[in-house]
């Protein structure tokens, strides 16, 4: 039995499209295509979506992000401070987030420092996660 992206492959093939198996699988990858099963049990592929989030974890976030005292922006770094022992557990949000303007964080007992790539990009952030403090 031909695996998915051998079908898939063969599939082209006949359609006059030349690909490796190699090409198509990092293909698939780079378009976040993952493997999924129809209602009938068939393996197809569809976009990766993210789960929704529980109330559960809603109320979670919320509860570490009220550990957060204030936030203060200089340049292209943040410097959020927190209260105390309470840092790391706001790092861990925020680096799980993995925000693409991030391009470092330190954490200490009550501060954590962002490093963002660029001056706006720190106040895009600064700005989401005030809003996310309300």
């Amino acid at each position: 039995m031909l695996s998915y992206t051998a079908r898939i492959k063969k599939a082209l093939h006949l359609r006059d499209v030349q690909v490796t198996q190699v090409t198509l699988a990092r293909d698939i990858s780079e378009l976040g295509l993952v493997k999924e099963h129809g209602a009938e049990g068939e393996v197809k592929y569809g976009l990766y979506q993210e789960p929704k989030k529980t109330t559960k974890e809603i109320g979670t976030e919320k509860m570490v992000l009220q550990q957060v005292t204030d936030i203060k922006q200089v340049e292209f770094t943040l410097i959020i401070h927190t209260k105390l022992g309470s840092t790391d557990m706001v790092a861990a949000l925020l680096d799980e987030k993995n925000y693409p303007e991030v391009a470092g964080t330190l954490a200490e007992k009550d501060t954590l420092v962002i490093i963002a790539i660029d001056k706006e990009a720190a106040t895009r952030l600064k700005n989401h996660i005030l809003k996310e403090l309300d």
